[in-house]
């Protein structure tokens, strides 16, 4: 049975703690020159929040997995949107990365226990339940560089307590609506180990994780090289967080549309396909023409980030015991192996001084990732059974205590 109401509320949490990790992604070069760093000081900095917000999420989904971890619904919303609204306070380059670490372990604590909730909440319909939830968080992505590049602009860094207040009171009401609406779950009881919830499944996973940070890589890399491309344009941070966010935005608008292009049994099809459309669109990106780098933006925004509920869901299925851990995949470990790609990127473009450079260089990353979709399981054996079944994400798995 779907239960919208909780399934609504968990999509709005998720665009509450996407626009707080967006809120750092047009402030890059403001940061840097406020705390007098250097290039590579700031892709140090720039990979601590990635593996904070996205490496450390796999650990998060195991130890939930095994133990349980409902508190990460509450807990790690408040101290991402805490740390993050309080970097303007930071006395120096030390306590910046102090709230940025913190911040990105509340964000990566959220994600893996939240994509778990949706699919209890989404019944038999996992793949519209996870469509909603991806929307929500592209919706916050969106958001996040818009306000911070606002309250920066006018206020400075400090200007960003000001998301302090209203970020804390809307987590509140909507954690209230959440737990009167969802029904109670039992405390985890089965604590498998790690064999067990891989299932015999390394190989597909390792496949799995270098098609998903491959498929990141641009997505990342698109927002980060807009902050330095436009700043040294002479723009303001308002505009590169406008120009971030309509890429973003349009992710959101892929993720509705790309579930419903991608019929059951033809996931893979629609993970292949989307790929090369969007290694075109990248090209357009690094254009001079105005309307040829919109679409550009608007293009591999839709493309790249649309198969992103498509991915969750199949890690659903490749790790039917894990699903925590199978969330994670998508929703973190491939973003922070994509994160520390895209530094590396950002800090060799940069100390060359050919930003544009960098969108060039995630084209070869899009082409991949599309080849290497072609290599992912079609049929996968579930932990403990010997015959193989057909990758159809609407349906669920028979096999008694395995929740899909």
């Amino acid at each position: 049975m779907l239960r919208v109401r909780s399934l609504i509320c968990l999509a709005l949490i998720h665009s509450l703690v996407d626009s707080y990790a967006q809120v750092v992604a047009p402030l890059w070069p403001l940061l840097q020159k406020e705390f007098a760093l250097d290039p590579w000081s700031l892709t140090l900095l720039f990979a601590a929040w990635q593996l904070a917000t996205s490496i450390s999420q796999p650990l998060f989904g195991y130890w939930s997995d095994r133990f349980g971890g409902r508190w990460m619904l509450a807990l790690g919303p408040a101290l991402a949107v805490t740390c993050i609204s309080l970097l303007g306070f930071a006395t120096g380059a030390v306590g910046l990365f102090v709230l940025l670490v913190a911040g990105g372990l509340g964000i990566g604590a959220f994600h893996p226990e939240a994509a778990a909730e949706v699919m209890d909440c989404s019944g038999t319909k996992p793949t519209t339940g996870l469509a909603v939830f991806t929307f929500g968080g592209m919706l916050g992505l969106g958001i996040g560089p818009v306000v911070s590049g606002i309250l920066a602009g006018q206020c400075g860094l400090a200007g960003l307590a000001l998301a302090l207040p209203p970020g804390m009171v809307l987590l509140g009401g909507l954690l209230l609506l959440h737990r009167s609406s969802a029904l109670r779950v039992p405390a985890a009881t089965n604590r498998v180990g790690l064999a067990e919830i891989v299932g015999g499944q390394w190989l597909g996973i390792i496949i799995f994780l270098t098609v998903a940070t491959l498929r990141v890589v641009p997505v990342l890399g698109i927002p980060l090289g807009l902050a330095f491309l436009l700043d040294q344009q002479g723009r303001s941070v308002a505009e590169i967080g406008w120009s971030q966010s309509l890429f973003l935005l349009s992710g959101g608008v892929g993720t509705l549309l790309c579930p419903l292009w991608a019929r059951p049994g033809r996931e893979l099809t629609a993970l292949v396909m989307t790929m090369f459309p969007a290694a075109c669109c990248l090209f357009f990106v690094a254009c001079d023409m105005v309307w040829m780098y919109h679409v550009g933006l608007v293009g591999s925004g839709l493309l790249l980030q649309g198969a992103f509920p498509i991915l969750i869901a199949y890690s659903q299925r490749l790790l039917p015991r894990g699903r925590r851990l199978a969330a994670s995949l998508t929703l973190g470990a491939s973003w922070g192996l994509g994160g520390l790609i895209v530094a590396g990127l950002q800090a060799y473009f940069t100390a060359t001084g050919q930003v544009e450079g960098m969108f060039w260089a995630l084209v070869p990353f899009a082409v991949a990732a599309g080849l290497g979709s072609c290599f992912l399981p079609r049929r996968l054996a579930f932990a403990g059974e010997l015959a193989t079944v057909p990758i159809r994400l609407e349906e669920q798995t028979s096999e008694p205590g395995v929740p899909l």
